[in-house]
C-alpha cells in the first residue's frame, strides 16, 4: 500500500509518492501540463474532438482517435488502448484489437450505404417508370381521342338533323333521353339496336327503367337513317354534332338534377354491353359539355 499526499500552493502541485516519488507539476496553458518527477520532466498536452486528438509530449507529438473499443494512437500504434470484456490492453494489442473493430464498423457502414442506395435507386427506377408509363398512356389517349371543336360538330349536326326535319326543342324529353342513350350507348358502340335480353342480362339494376327500350330502338331507327350518308367512323363531327343539339334541347327541359342523373344513366347503359370505345368516349364528353353538368368520367374502354 502506498502513502499519498497532494499540496496547491500559487498554480503549482506538489505531490509525494512513496511507491512513485516526488512530483512538482503546473499547468503551462489551456489542456497543457508541465511536471518534474524524480528529476524527470514531464509533458502532457491533449487538444481538439476525440475524433482525432492531438497529443504532445516531451518525444513528439501524435494523432489518436477514440473509438469503441478505446483508443487508437495513428503514428504511435503502441500508445494505443482497448477495453474488452472488462480486460485492459495496451500498445499493439490494443492498436490491432481497435482496428479490427474499425474495420467492422466501417464493412457495416458500407454495407448499410448500399442498401439505402440500393432503395434509392428502386425508388428513383420506379417514379422514372411510372413517369414514362404516364407519359405513353397521355401520348396514347391523344393519339387515339377524337377531336372535333363544338362550332364544327354543332354546324355538321344541324346539317343533319335539317336534312330530316328533325326540331330537337319539339321532341318529348322522353324521346330525347331515348335518343342520347341510343346514340352514346348503342351507335357508340357500333351496333344498331339495343336487346332488351342483353340488357337485363348484363344489368341487374337494369339501368334502362328510366326508358323503355323499345323507345331507345325507336329513336335509333330514326337516327340511323339520319346518320346513314355520314357513318361516324368517317365523319365523327355529324354523330357529336347531333348528341350536341339533342343534349341542348333535353338541358332546356330538366332541372340540374336531372341532367346529371341522366349522364350516369347513359354511361351506366353503355358500360352495361362492355366497356367503352373511343367514339363513346367522345360522345360523353360532348354528352357532359352540352348538358352543362361538372363531373369526372372513371371507367374502362376498349
Amino acid at each position: 500500500m502506498a502513502l499519498r499526499a497532494h499540496v496547491k500552493a500559487a498554480g503549482i502541485n506538489l505531490t509525494g509518492n512513496t511507491s512513485h516519488g516526488f512530483r512538482v507539476s503546473t499547468r503551462l496553458a489551456r489542456n497543457t501540463q508541465v511536471a518534474m518527477q524524480n528529476g524527470r520532466f514531464v509533458l502532457r498536452g491533449r487538444y481538439g474532438p476525440d475524433v482525432a486528438k492531438v497529443n504532445l509530449s516531451k518525444s513528439g507529438v501524435s494523432v489518436s482517435s477514440k473509438v469503441g473499443l478505446g483508443t487508437i494512437n495513428w503514428l504511435r500504434p503502441g500508445a494505443s488502448s482497448a477495453k474488452f470484456a472488462g480486460v485492459q490492453f495496451r500498445g499493439q494489442k490494443a492498436a490491432a484489437a481497435n482496428g479490427i473493430y474499425l474495420a467492422l464498423m466501417g464493412l457495416a457502414s458500407l454495407t448499410r450505404g448500399f442498401f439505402r442506395l440500393a432503395a434509392w435507386g428502386i425508388r428513383l427506377m420506379a417514379s422514372a417508370l411510372q413517369w414514362a408509363v404516364g407519359r405513353w398512356q397521355q401520348a396514347r389517349q391523344a393519339r387515339e381521342r377524337i377531336e372535333v371543336d363544338t362550332g364544327t360538330a354543332a354546324a355538321a349536326g344541324e346539317a343533319v338533323l335539317g336534312a330530316y326535319s328533325i326540331v330537337p326543342s319539339a321532341e318529348p324529353v322522353r324521346d330525347l333521353f331515348a335518343a342520347l342513350v341510343y346514340l352514346t350507348a348503342v351507335m357508340g358502340r357500333g351496333d344498331r339496336a339495343l336487346d332488351a335480353a342483353v340488357a337485363d342480362a348484363h344489368v341487374p339494376d337494369n339501368p334502362f327503367t328510366a326508358v323503355l327500350v323499345a323507345d331507345v330502338n325507336a329513336a335509333g331507327r330514326v337516327l340511323e337513317h339520319a346518320l346513314a350518308d355520314r357513318p361516324a367512323a368517317e365523319d365523327p363531327a355529324a354523330i357529336l354534332g347531333v348528341i350536341h343539339h339533342l343534349a341542348g334541347a333535353f338541358a332546356e327541359r330538366v332541372d340540374e338534377a336531372t341532367r346529371t342523373e341522366a349522364v350516369f344513366a347513359i354511361d351506366d347503359a353503355g358500360l352495361a354491353l362492355g366497356p367503352r370505345t373511343i367514339l363513346q368516349d367522345a360522345l360523353l364528353d360532348r354528352l357532359i359539355e352540352s348538358l352543362g353538368v361538372e363531373l369526372q368520367l372513371i371507367g374502362e374502354r376498349e
